[in-house]
């Protein structure tokens, strides 16, 4: 067995664990590790203590691996959210910690689904706060005006020369400097204010000098207005507000952008790679916002596309997208091949786009399978020509239907609606199939190989996807297991 890939045990003690902490209620966790020193994960603790136990089983010298469940209330509705912690302590040896690394996206998908996510390697970081903090901004519960002030008041006080709006977290990694930097913070305070008319802040780099960051304006005409004062000859940030219709009622939502243009001559590369290296610093800066987006081009910013990216996320519109908008997406976390929580779109490194037979037939279909008032349950297209989707046919009748659609040999790609029940509660899941039988061409196979952060932004957000080359790969049982497997309960989904 290969070192580079985590093993489970063979007497199921960790899906145990996890099954048993996804049915239970309260402040559970389990927390996770290699007690063997290998590559064999195993389970470290369990319990309802919430953090502060959580806490007692992280060592100063080993990785270890949490999930904790938090209850949310939303008004007066609680709903139950998982937190994700990973544990890499300074303690750890260096080849160590460069060993543990590989194994981090294998416990993450293995953990999945939760909602927040924290990396965590000193204990003044394990607070309770910050997880409450991060809950309500993912769920767009948390509080608009930045209290960063509040939260640091003892380290600014131990700092008299750092100003008292500034979070201390960004002055111990400051990269750059920030001309008049009180009067950006102002505006960014202004911004989240909801008694203020302030909606949007533009920041960017000084004259082209990328060691240094200056407040560009700030305003309250809304989208347009930011809008307008994009421009492709420069690199920008900003951060907005903006209020969205949720259940009848409004909610505010905050948004952050990057504008970087490819095609912008005049960055040189290797400022361009310098300019990558601030994104941790600026998004300190904005945070916590609900969307991210990463612009290649200012025409990509467009009020549509921003309500429609964030109404999609809030799940109160139809998940078909604009080729613009999948350009504009950036991932929010870390994104897997075989997903089992809501998938994020990619950054495909290319610059390849699809296209389609009947481009408004596909999108009519997809929605129809996302569409919980309609019978279509699943579409099937066929990757026929270069660069091209076609319609081969949409059904109702589950996956044994759409695999009797399946080409012999062709690439297809699909979507498939299931549904699945953990204890009284039903929802509705995606899968994602990508069917590649050996009987494709090899040089078909390469080129869709490279087409596939396009291909696969197409039918985003799915739970599971599945790539397979043999009909008997797929069957109702097989989608079953995997999507019970994702969220830790077994034999509860409906196909």
């Amino acid at each position: 067995m290969s070192k580079d890939k985590i093993v489970l045990p063979e007497d199921g003690s960790v899906q145990s664990s996890l099954q048993k902490f996804h049915h239970e209620e309260g402040d559970q966790f389990v927390v996770l590790g290699f007690p063997a020193g290998n590559n064999v994960v195993g389970v470290i603790g369990e319990g309802a203590g919430g953090l502060t136990e959580v806490s007692a089983h992280l060592p100063d010298d080993e990785v270890r691996y949490a999930l904790l469940r938090k209850t949310h209330q939303v008004e007066l509705a609680k709903t139950t959210k998982f937190v994700f912690i990973s544990w890499t302590p300074e303690g750890i040896k260096p080849l160590r910690k460069a060993l543990l690394s590989t194994y981090l996206p294998q416990v993450s998908e293995l953990l999945k689904p939760y909602h927040v996510s924290f990396n965590w390697s000193e204990r003044n970081e394990l607070n309770e706060k910050a997880i409450l903090d991060k809950i309500g901004a993912s769920a767009g519960t948390a509080s608009h005006v930045v209290a960063h002030a509040e939260n640091k008041q003892s380290a600014a006080a131990a700092k008299p020369k750092a100003s008292p709006m500034v979070p201390s977290s960004i002055r111990e990694d400051r990269k750059l400097n920030i001309v008049e930097e009180e009067a950006l913070h102002a505006a960014i305070k202004d911004l989240r204010n909801d008694g203020s008319e302030t909606n949007w802040v533009l920041i960017g780099y000084t004259d082209n000098n990328v060691d240094s960051l200056a407040l560009k304006g700030s305003g309250s005409g809304g989208l347009e207005e930011i809008g307008s004062k994009l421009d492709d000859t420069q690199v920008l940030y900003g951060l907005f507000r903006v209020t969205e219709s949720f259940d009848k009622t409004n909610r505010v939502m905050f948004g952050f952008f990057k504008l970087l243009s490819s095609s912008h001559v005049a960055i040189p590369p290797v400022k361009k790679a310098l300019i990558s290296t601030h994104m941790g610093f600026i998004t300190k800066l904005f945070q916590p916002y609900h969307v991210e987006f990463l612009l290649d081009s200012a025409s990509e910013f467009t009020p549509d596309m921003v309500h429609h990216r964030i109404q999609t996320m809030m799940g109160t519109k139809s998940n078909v997208r604009t080729a613009d908008e999948a350009k504009a997406l950036k991932p929010s976390g870390p994104s897997a091949s075989k997903s089992s929580g809501p998938s994020v779109p990619s950054a495909a490194s290319n610059t390849a786009k699809i296209g389609f037979a009947d481009e408004e037939a596909f999108k009519a279909a997809l929605k129809d399978v996302r569409s919980d008032a309609s019978a279509t349950t699943w579409l099937l297209t066929s990757y026929a020509a270069k660069d091209t989707l076609s319609v081969i046919a949409t059904g109702s009748g589950g996956v044994e239907e759409l695999v009797g659609h399946l080409e012999d040999a062709n690439a297809d790609f699909g979507l498939l609606r299931v549904t699945e029940q953990i204890d009284k509660s039903v929802t509705t899941k995606f899968v994602y199939i990508k069917w590649m039988p050996d009987s494709v061409p090899y040089m078909r196979k390469a080129d869709i190989s490279t087409k596939k952060g396009p291909l696969d932004d197409l039918f985003r957000p799915f739970h599971v996807d599945i790539l397979a080359s043999d009909k008997s790969e797929l069957s109702a049982s097989i989608i079953s297991d995997k999507v019970a497997s994702a969220s830790g309960a077994k034999n509860n989904v409906k196909g």
